[in-house]
């Protein structure tokens, strides 16, 4: 799931080159009813887009009867920012909803390929969902 066309490419071209097969999405709203429909083995998921935010989209999935792991695709760094009363960061946040990796956008795409093979286990060439 990202809301850049561009971005979603370059990913799914990364990926479709290590034999996984990939569903892509560009509407957050859509991202957990698809991920109920097609259960896909993973979902990469970006950060900020217009719609529903990560937190959001990964408090529906935490109430999902379906959820993949997710991986966190982003451009932007947020672990230091406070977003609770508590000073809770975002991505301890994320972490506790579900999230078992994050992979910086703009980076080699080494660390997104390397953290949807681990996610998707041993001989894991199923399909991802991003």
């Amino acid at each position: 799931m990202d809301d850049s066309d561009s971005m979603l490419e370059v990913v799914r071209d990364a990926l479709e080159a290590e034999g996984l097969e990939v569903a892509t999405e560009t509407t957050s709203v859509q991202v957990v009813p698809r991920v109920e429909a097609e259960r896909p083995a993973v979902l990469v998921l970006d950060v900020l887009m217009p719609g529903m935010t990560a937190v959001e989209v990964m408090s529906e999935l935490a109430r999902a009867e379906y959820r993949p792991p997710v991986i966190l695709h982003t451009g932007s760094l947020l672990s230091e920012v406070p977003i609770t009363p508590s000073g809770d960061t975002f991505l301890a946040q994320m972490y506790r909803l579900g999230v078992v990796a994050v992979c910086l956008k703009g980076q080699d795409l080494a660390c997104l390929i390397s953290e949807v093979k681990r996610a998707l286990g041993p001989g894991g060439t199923d399909d991802a969902d991003l």
